[in-house]
């Protein structure tokens, strides 16, 4: 059994994206070259010399490929940490990692066949990976090239006797689709992208002191980091059946983190990040000093919030944090090629024209998006990590259900691909989400919603309900040998009276549920959008995705206890700290 768990979430506030004004040009890493210079051929023309005459060869054995890939990652990266008001990280890197598919057998039943009820194996332990030269060397390509090549086709075959032994004493497979889809190559070359403007270097990193310093008001402050990092990366992509592709990404990250602690012994996090895909995206330095200020306020009122009960009952939800919601509990359910194992819970597998949202809800993934509301959205890309075009995909229209994310392995009743085989650097192309635009056809205003959680409230003769406003990330179990749940992890919650008090700041909870039971409860959303970004964890490792979302009122969530430490507070106070601030 498989749990997928995210290793975090980049959150994107929603707002006017002002420019800052400094502006720093992204020089080359290692030896000022970029993407190996002019010494050496274009990686993407020694790419394809090289798996024509490896599949050539191989071709020439007792059990054969059928298809071969090739796939180079590269991505140079700076990054600038301070902490606490001191600069703590200045880093430059840069690497390369080739990823190579070697399939033996046909496409309808070959070596990635998944084996039943072997859970030492998995999809992913087919491929081979190898540290790709920095240059385009083509001696040094062809060496990694061939011996990762060579890798992979062993494996291939050994993989291809276990699936036919395994399929020679299980039962009759349920799902009789094809193990892979042949596609027509593409050829596609990005066009060059603008230099990145990543300012003048000791401004930035007065900027990054400055804000990691703004945390130290709370004198129980545990850590607080300001980040910065500036990542440029291409992606070459070549295959046995001639497709030639090279598409390139950048981006610009400034995040925040920091931590203070309760009395009882809760720590108590805090999280803040603004993704753009240059820094002209970003909020203005005055805008970012403001919600950096606002968030080292928060802590200090977070440490005198009262812990929340175990509550069942209705609850707003944040555009942020119900993008996040869908996220867990819808995404990762309507990601295909995880239907075709026996051992997924499979939950909307069979739902398919059946209503699983009011008819007010529309969901569409949509990777060739780039931008929503002038807002940048960093799941976009133009082909996949399969080779195929990326399609906008409609996946829930007016409530029902239309269609699933679908990559290069079908499963009963869809056949081909629509552009969402996505995988990082050194793994194997799974099903995974892009960009996910949750719409509302008839919106309500914020007053409207908290008006229907007031007369909700009064309904279920309850006193308070629970405003969601921000969430670090969550997890979720689809897996059917343990309960098909979800986790959804919070920062901000308020509770929200029915009697018009103020709303009351609260900690140490978790949002918790399970799918089907918690999308029956949506009941309506908002007219403005909120986005957030961040990294996915699943079998294919992190990919970058984004979900657009506006405020959801339920009727009914559930929240559960957060565990937390029991260690005291620090003996030794900070000596920056006088006494009567303790």
């Amino acid at each position: 059994m498989k749990h997928f768990v995210k290793s975090f979430f980049c959150v994107i506030r929603g707002g006017s994206m002002r420019h800052i004004t400094v502006f720093f040009v992204f020089f080359l890493l290692f030896y000022g070259v970029l993407w190996g210079g002019d010494r050496f051929p274009p990686l993407e023309k020694t790419l394809a010399g090289e798996i024509k005459k490896a599949f050539s060869e191989l071709k020439k054995k007792e059990i054969p490929p059928y298809y071969i890939s090739y796939r180079v990652d590269d991505e140079k990266k700076v990054l600038f940490s301070a902490e606490l008001g001191s600069l703590s990280q200045e880093d430059e890197e840069q690497s390369r990692i080739l990823t190579v598919m070697v399939r033996t057998g046909s496409p309808e039943k070959d070596n990635f066949h998944l084996l039943r009820e072997d859970f030492s194996s998995y999809y992913t332990s087919q491929g081979e990976t190898a540290r790709f030269p920095l240059d385009n060397n083509p001696a040094a390509v062809h060496l990694v090239t061939r011996a990762a090549a060579e890798k992979a086709y062993r494996k291939a075959v050994d993989g291809l006797s276990k699936v036919k032994a395994n399929v020679d004493i299980k039962v009759e497979e349920k799902d009789r689709s094809g193990d892979y889809t042949l596609i027509p190559p593409h050829k596609y070359h990005a066009p060059d992208s603008e230099p990145l403007s990543v300012g003048q270097v000791e401004w930035w990193k007065e900027r990054l002191r400055f804000w990691s310093a703004l945390f130290l008001e709370d004198p129980f402050c545990m850590e607080g980091s300001a980040d910065l990092s500036v990542v440029k990366g291409e992606k070459t992509f070549v295959d046995s059946s001639g497709s030639c592709i090279v598409q390139s990404y950048q981006y610009v990250r400034l995040s925040f983190h920091a931590s203070t602690k309760a009395d009882d012994g809760m720590v108590l996090p805090v999280f803040l990040s603004f993704v753009g895909e240059n820094f002209r995206d970003l909020p203005s330095e005055e805008e970012i000093t403001n919600q950096v200020s606002r968030l080292a306020g928060i802590m200090i009122e977070l440490r005198e919030a009262p812990l929340v009960d175990p509550y069942t009952g209705p609850a707003l939800l944040s555009g942020e944090a119900a993008g996040v919601f869908f996220h867990e509990i819808f995404g990762h359910r309507v990601e295909g090629q995880r239907m075709k194992k026996v051992t997924d819970g499979q939950t909307f597998k069979d739902k398919i024209g059946a209503q699983v949202l009011p008819d007010t809800f529309s969901v569409v993934y949509d990777p060739l998006l780039s931008r929503f509301q002038n807002n940048y959205l960093w799941g976009g890309y133009r082909f996949d990590d399969e080779g195929t075009p990326a399609e906008k995909v409609i996946v829930v229209e007016e409530g029902v259900l239309k269609n699933f994310l679908m990559s290069r392995t079908p499963i009963a009743g869809h056949g081909s691909s629509n552009g969402h085989g996505r995988a990082r650097g050194g793994y194997i192309p799974v099903a995974r989400q892009s960009n996910m635009i949750i719409q509302t056809h008839e919106p309500l205003s914020h007053d409207e919603l908290r008006e229907a959680l007031a007369a909700e409230l009064k309904r279920q003769q309850l006193s308070f309900g629970y405003h969601i406003e921000a969430v670090q990330g969550g997890f979720t179990l689809t897996g059917r040998y343990s309960p098909n749940t979800f986790n959804v992890i919070p920062l901000l919650v308020y509770r929200v009276y029915d009697d018009g008090r103020p709303d009351e700041l609260v900690r140490g909870v978790d949002l918790i549920g399970t799918p089907l039971s918690m999308f029956s409860r949506i009941r309506a959303g908002g007219g403005e959008y909120e986005i957030f970004s961040g990294f996915c964890g699943a079998e294919s490792g992190a990919v970058p995705v984004t979900a657009v979302s506006p405020e959801i009122f339920v009727s009914q969530i559930e929240l559960q206890k957060k565990g937390h430490a029991q260690s005291k507070l620090p003996l030794l106070p900070r000596p920056d700290v006088r006494k009567e601030k303790r």
